[in-house]
């Protein structure tokens, strides 16, 4: 039961952030969290296909919600429970968005990812209610 009503929390938050009338609110969170102007992401902010891999062999390969503009790629995932398998995810994701920019022979181009992770939980359990955190080279 418990299981449910944690998907369907997901489900209803992810609908709400891709509805038109919802837009002011997803630029503001992502205005917020990467320190932009909330008028630019307004103006520039594109929503994407949520489905990151045509891969059969990759499990859970569509994020809750994808934006872009002409800098970034935004990955915004709504994370109910605090899990090894979440985290797991949450990265397969990030790897996904890039090779989704990929193609054979050709040079790459390749947008930042940002990965807006709206958590249920203090997941370094510092006390913060925004974190940054960098996958590094």
């Amino acid at each position: 039961m418990i299981k449910e009503k944690t998907f369907l929390r997901d489900i209803i938050i992810t609908k709400l952030l891709k509805a038109e009338e919802c837009r002011e609110y997803l630029a503001s969170i992502i205005a917020a969290v990467l320190k932009i102007e909330k008028n630019y992401v307004m103006e520039n902010l594109r929503l994407l296909d949520t489905e990151v891999s045509q891969n059969i062999h990759n499990k859970d390969q569509e994020v809750d919600v994808i934006a872009e503009n002409n800098e970034m790629i935004i990955n915004i995932e709504i994370n109910t429970v605090n899990t090894r398998q979440s985290r797991i995810k949450n990265n397969t994701y990030i790897a996904q968005l890039i090779l989704r920019q990929t193609a054979p022979g050709k040079i790459y181009n390749i947008k930042p990812i940002v990965q807006i992770n709206v958590d249920c939980f203090d997941v370094y359990m510092k006390n913060e209610f925004i974190y940054h955190s960098v996958m590094m080279e």
